[in-house]
């Protein structure tokens, strides 16, 4: 019960990546906004819902997620990333406290992450 029905978006586009991620959310009693593929997607829901934390790979489908990640957070919306490559060093050095986790991280870790980031933007 640790993330009590926070809304998680996820975007990943490795389908059992994605499928993992959901499932580790889900058994953590969070809900899921998602997953999205493709950075087309990953806009439309985003438009359509307002998720409590966001865990974002770094390359989706159609291109990578810095500007999604900033409007996020300039909505209010914490963002976990969980990626496989280095993000760009201007978006490290602009937002030093987002949290960056590296494929593979265990699901306890992120779930935790998400967790915090919630607590730390209701504090």
């Amino acid at each position: 019960m640790i993330l009590k029905n926070i809304a998680v978006f996820i975007a990943e586009d490795e389908p059992l990546i994605a499928i993992e991620l959901t499932h580790a959310v889900e058994a953590a009693c969070g809900q899921i906004v998602g997953p999205a593929a493709s950075l087309k997607a990953a806009d439309q829901l985003i438009d359509a819902s307002t998720p409590g934390v966001a865990l974002l790979d770094l390359n989706l489908i159609g291109g990578d997620t810095i500007n999604l990640a900033t409007g996020l957070m300039k909505r209010g919306i914490p963002v976990v990333f969980y990626t496989g490559v280095s993000l760009p060093d201007e978006f490290q050095e602009r937002y030093p406290d987002v949290p960056i986790y590296t494929k593979p991280t265990m699901s306890e870790t992120l779930i935790k992450a998400i967790r915090s980031e919630w607590d730390r933007a209701a504090a």
